[in-house]
């Protein structure tokens, strides 16, 4: 397992979906936020189910798959971020033992499984369910 590290965020999703769809309401809020981690010289790390939700919403929002595959590139070939996964083995594991006290969607259940692995100082997300799991975790 990682340990805390005091300088390391996760942005949800929703978060960078904000960040790359200009439409969204979020927008300038999600640039405001991702551009605040990034001056403080914070390390972002980005599930890699992350990468998954960001192309499905992107593609379902009428973005162009030739547009969502530079965001997608540019997101894996800048050194700002740290994209991982968990092995199956390792998910599963951590999915058992909170199984019972989570009740997220499934997605959101894994983002916060990859949160619980990493153990980041901070969690951003606009889902007000998601980081109410995420604080319980962090402050039991």
């Amino acid at each position: 397992m990682y340990s805390t590290l005091l300088k390391s965020v996760i942005f949800d999703s929703n978060i960078w979906i904000s960040f790359f769809l200009k439409t969204d309401i979020f927008h300038y809020e999600a640039i405001r936020i991702i551009e605040k981690f990034e001056k403080r010289k914070y390390k972002i790390y980005i599930p890699s189910i992350v990468l998954f939700e960001i192309i499905t919403v992107l593609t379902k929002k009428g973005i162009d798959i030739n547009q969502t595959k530079k965001i997608i590139n540019h997101i894996q070939s800048t050194n700002k971020y740290d994209i991982y996964s968990i092995d199956r083995e390792e998910l599963l594991e951590l999915a058992l033992k909170h199984a019972c006290q989570i009740k997220l969607k499934s997605l959101d259940y894994l983002i916060f499984l990859h949160y619980v692995k990493l153990n980041p100082r901070n969690f951003i997300t606009f889902d007000a369910n998601l980081l109410k799991y995420i604080n319980l975790y962090k402050n039991p």
